[in-house]
């Protein structure tokens, strides 16, 4: 399935609900696409945007890799897919020693990754064709 590559537009709260939101922003289109989530997982994106480390913050979103040897590893892209029990899913690319593999893991955690490493954000786009909303000039 072909992939729009997206960029992260805000990290919003919304008052009225007490939600979060992140919005990602099509590269080359403009597209944007909702992502619902709660305060955690929203504050991880906001500390990779803004830099901000926390004393305590051992960036315990990367222990999903442990018992990985990242030796050479190199973040290559995150793939934001839909399931079957329609909710986001995310596969981390990555290549180590010439090798190229792929990891599930949360949504959260797959895009503070790719803020953190700066590596490209994929959307599906069967993702779009369901919830993006596209803006017309």
């Amino acid at each position: 399935m072909a992939q729009v590559q997206m960029e992260i537009d805000s990290v919003r709260h919304s008052m009225l609900k007490d939600e979060w939101v992140l919005v990602l922003r099509g590269k080359v289109s403009e597209c944007y696409l909702p992502i619902w989530m709660g305060p955690y997982q929203a504050h991880i994106i906001k500390r990779e945007l803004t830099g901000t480390k926390l004393s305590a913050d051992p960036a315990d979103y990367e222990s999903f890799l442990a018992g990985t040897d990242t030796t050479e590893f190199v973040r290559k892209s995150v793939a934001i897919q839909w399931s079957a029990d329609n909710a986001y899913n995310a596969k981390l690319s990555f290549s180590q020693r010439g090798r190229s593999s792929q990891v599930d893991c949360s949504l959260s955690r797959a895009v503070a990754l790719a803020v953190r490493h700066n590596a490209p954000i994929l959307v599906e786009e069967e993702v779009l064709d369901r919830i993006a909303v596209i803006t017309k000039e």
